[in-house]
């Protein structure tokens, strides 16, 4: 049989930077991601692991990599929001379950990351966060407003919520995304601030558009590169001092 997809149906270009505050305190990048393309299908992840959490980019890079894994593995036809929850709490819990293997020594608590990801197929799909990573599905490059589905915070200032807490199951937030979405964002809470304009109810256009019309008329290596000065740039630094991860897609025509 033929694919109907002989080229990958999306572009995707993604990079992580280690924040100010990270590289003063001797910390390496805590921030992962992780995606795949398969058939008309993306699936794409990002994580921020705390800076408090000793094992955190451990914990933010095996849950990229499981969710992503994990839906790659699941039908189209079963791409319906029960199915994509009861996956992602599988993919979730065998994630725990496989670092605790890892590192015996450690606790649960040594991994605390968040997630944002996406599923996105021909007729649709579905956004899931944990946390305080952003998503936004955008349609013909109409960046404000779009499906933006913003961060969740805890109580207090700097508190959110991670995979790794015993209540997990209640912060895990799937959002439908309609058919006709052709574009996605998903950051990390570093990048939250310059990117979205949540009073807009979208991301800001001055930032995202010339950012995004780059990376989709050059090649993904040159994607990475210019991303990564973005996110590492002296306002982005200034803004805040956090690990930055930044994943952008577009399907294509």
């Amino acid at each position: 049989m033929t694919s109907s997809y002989p080229e990958p149906a999306w572009k995707v270009v993604a990079a992580s930077v280690a924040g100010p505050h990270h590289i003063r305190d001797g910390l390496p990048c805590q921030d992962a991601f992780s995606w795949r393309v398969v058939g008309g299908s993306l699936i794409a992840a990002v994580s921020d692991g705390a800076g408090s959490a000793a094992l955190s980019e451990h914990g933010s890079r095996m849950l990229s990599q499981c969710v992503v894994d994990a839906f790659a593995d699941l039908p189209l036809l079963e791409w319906d929001e029960s199915s994509i929850r009861r996956t992602a709490e599988q993919a979730i819990d065998a994630c725990r379950s496989a670092l605790l293997q890892n590192y015996p020594a450690a606790s649960m608590a040594d991994f605390h990351a968040t997630l944002a990801a996406a599923v996105i197929g021909d007729n649709g799909g579905f956004v899931l966060q944990i946390g305080d990573g952003m998503a936004a599905a955008v349609q013909d490059r109409q960046w404000a407003p779009c499906l933006l589905c913003l961060p969740e915070n805890g109580e207090y200032a700097e508190e959110t919520f991670f995979f790794t807490q015993d209540g997990w199951r209640r912060h895990l937030r799937i959002t439908p995304v309609p058919a006709g979405y052709d574009e996605l964002v998903l950051v990390t809470d570093g990048a939250y601030s310059f990117t979205a304009k949540p009073a807009a109810n979208g991301l800001d256009r001055d930032f995202i558009d010339p950012v995004c019309v780059f990376l989709e008329q050059n090649d993904e290596e040159r994607g990475v590169a210019a991303l990564k000065q973005i996110l590492d740039h002296a306002n982005a630094r200034r803004i805040s001092g956090d690990d930055k991860t930044l994943l952008w897609a577009r399907r294509k025509r």
